[in-house]
């Protein structure tokens, strides 16, 4: 199962710390979209997380732009959202680790699977927080499309 661009994802991104920004790029779609109307198919959304993350609903595609990362997919894995929202909730000092470890926000997982599999030996500071935070998220299952 795979999140999409769909009214749970969006709800998802507001209550982790994502600000809708549709209304600013996109009047006509945000007046739609708040009149109850929303169809993924025909509308745009944007999600911006701090200066620089935002996260694009082009109408069944996601896209994700960012200094360090960006993504395009018609569909996310729950790993993948966890991914994302790990990232968000890090430290600046451990971005700045994941940068230089994962080619893309998306690969967080597989880091997170990676020092996971080491998880008896000592950890370092670094690796204990992304543990702990990719552990933290918990994810509705992701609606039916």
């Amino acid at each position: 199962m795979s999140y999409v661009t769909s009214e749970q994802f969006a709800q998802l991104l507001l209550q982790n710390g994502f600000a809708e920004r549709t209304k600013l790029q996109y009047p006509e779609d945000h007046a739609q979209i708040t009149a109850g109307h929303y169809d993924p198919e025909l509308h745009r959304r944007i999600f911006k997380y701090g200066k620089l993350f935002v996260i694009h609903f082009e109408q069944s595609q996601l896209r994700g732009v960012n200094g360090f990362f960006g993504f395009q997919s018609s569909a996310l894995s729950i790993g993948q959202v966890k991914s994302i929202l790990a990232y968000t909730k890090l430290p600046n000092h451990t971005k700045t680790a994941v940068h230089n470890r994962c080619q893309n926000i998306l690969d967080l997982e597989k880091e997170y699977n990676r020092i996971k599999r080491r998880e008896m030996t000592n950890l370092g500071i670094t690796d204990q927080k992304i543990l702990d935070i990719f552990e933290s998220i918990n994810l509705p299952e992701p609606a039916s499309s």
